[in-house]
């Protein structure tokens, strides 16, 4: 995937232009600048992971998987912005009896991974319901761009938020993790438990989550 290619890069460059740097002057002399790249390229293919683990320790240290937060503040009072421009309040979430947010970021690999399920499960949804996303980390121009790719490839068409004020970003503070899924009544209340981290079936636990919501507002399960 090419946002995932773009993080590896910005991750890993230095790294890997450090390693063949280290080799004899007499080998690095005759290395032609194609040659310096398919290296890089091998190098980041092979350690990806152990790159972005050890940004993300550098960063923040060691994260600690256990969640502290499941549930967060309300969505009474908010006006946010959309990735197309537009604007989303509390007034859309009243149109819906359940809004299912996913908050993900651009560097979260488990977020991009599981967007493509994402997008399939609100294509399932009845009316009443409906799925959008929260791009964390989205705050330029570059950045929104690659987020559109990012859903574009994944299939997602609804509507994914880019920033806001009030009650969007009191919530977005208490995120501590991505991806991280909660469930919002029409009155932009928030039902039941967030689901924190991807989950091995994504499908059965979004439908849990709608389900808890719409039986607290008298409304019949989904099947």
């Amino acid at each position: 995937m090419q946002a995932k290619r773009m993080i590896a890069m910005i991750l890993g460059i230095v790294l890997a232009v450090g390693v063949l740097a280290g080799c004899q002057a007499s080998s690095t002399a005759t290395l032609t600048k194609d040659d310096v790249d398919a290296q890089i390229k091998v190098y980041l293919d092979a350690h990806f992971d152990e790159l972005l683990d050890n940004y993300y320790n550098t960063q923040w240290g060691e994260a600690d998987d256990t969640p502290t937060t499941t549930s967060f503040s309300n969505l009474n009072a908010f006006t946010a912005k959309t990735l197309d421009g537009g604007t989303f309040t509390q007034a859309d979430l009243a149109k819906k009896d359940v809004t299912v947010i996913n908050y993900w970021g651009l560097l979260c690999g488990y977020c991009i991974d599981e967007m493509p399920q994402i997008a399939e499960f609100a294509k399932t949804l009845p009316d009443n319901v409906q799925v959008i996303t929260v791009c964390a980390d989205a705050a330029y121009d570059d950045d929104l761009e690659v987020a559109k790719q990012i859903l574009s490839e994944a299939g997602f068409e609804g509507v994914t938020l880019v920033g806001g004020e009030g009650d969007y970003t009191k919530v977005l503070e208490e995120i501590q993790y991505t991806p991280t899924t909660i469930f919002v009544d029409k009155n932009g209340n928030t039902v039941g438990e967030a689901i924190v981290g991807d989950s091995e079936n994504l499908s059965e636990a979004f439908t849990a989550g709608i389900n808890v919501a719409l039986v607290s507002q008298g409304k019949p399960e989904l099947k």
